[in-house]
């Protein structure tokens, strides 16, 4: 069965994570759904308690998609530790029905130091399976004076997540999230680009994920409704 997003997908941004800065999910997972964190930072990032890393892209910034698959007794709450308090941006979805991460596919592909309005071409590479979970995670650093990127459009087969941003200039940071349910066995080669100021780092990391075998079937919506939309935390 293909992968469900479970709730609204949310996104945090802080500046004071070298002592760990905690973020507020809403709720806990129930066993077997699947959190995921698109982090993007001014610095680097350690993998958080009871997360894997399955991709980083560091160079001028840091970059990371980390997840888990709960087992039970997971708290809704993730703390999120930085080298220092620089500016960091979080993008979270949770998701039922997937599988294992499908390697190589979850790959990056960067450009730094030179401006421009998208993030590079990307390709995934050759995807195991038909309907796999494809997470596209397009990470912005120095965004410059305005930090005015605006309007993100997405390649096609792509849903938008999340966006978020702090700070400005050269330790500015921001972050676009979206997924395609119905990724592979061909390569994906998801893009972004936007309106306003140009970025000189420019990466698109990618983490695709394979979906349970079976019958699709609907999952409620566990997320409270008073967080529907995101906010910092």
């Amino acid at each position: 069965m293909a992968a469900v997003l479970i709730g609204t997908p949310q996104k945090f941004e802080f500046a004071d994570g070298s002592a760990g800065h905690v973020i507020d999910l809403g709720s806990a997972p129930a066993v077997g759904e699947r959190d995921v964190l698109c982090v993007n930072s001014n610095t680097t990032v350690s993998t958080p308690a009871g997360f894997a890393l399955d991709e980083p892209a560091v160079t001028n910034q840091g970059a990371y998609v980390f997840s888990r698959v709960a087992a039970g007794g997971e708290g809704q709450t993730v703390t999120i530790t930085t080298s220092g308090n620089h500016n960091t941006q979080v993008g979270w979805s949770r998701w039922a029905n997937t599988t294992a991460v499908d390697a190589p596919p979850t790959t990056n592909t960067q450009v730094n130091s030179s401006a421009g309005n998208n993030t590079p071409a990307h390709n995934t590479g050759a995807i195991a399976a038909a309907g796999s979970l494809a997470i596209a995670f397009g990470a912005l650093h120095s965004i410059g004076a305005l930090a005015d990127q605006n309007t993100p459009v997405w390649s096609a087969g792509y849903t938008p997540m999340t966006d978020g941003t702090i700070g400005s200039g050269a330790t500015g940071v921001r972050g676009y999230t979206a997924y395609n349910t119905n990724a592979g066995t061909a390569a994906e080669t998801p893009q972004v680009s936007w309106s306003g100021s140009g970025c000189q780092n420019r990466y698109m990391l990618t983490a695709v994920y394979g979906a349970t075998a079976g019958t699709d079937t609907e999952v409620e919506d566990e997320t409270p409704g008073a967080l529907a939309g995101g906010s910092a935390s």
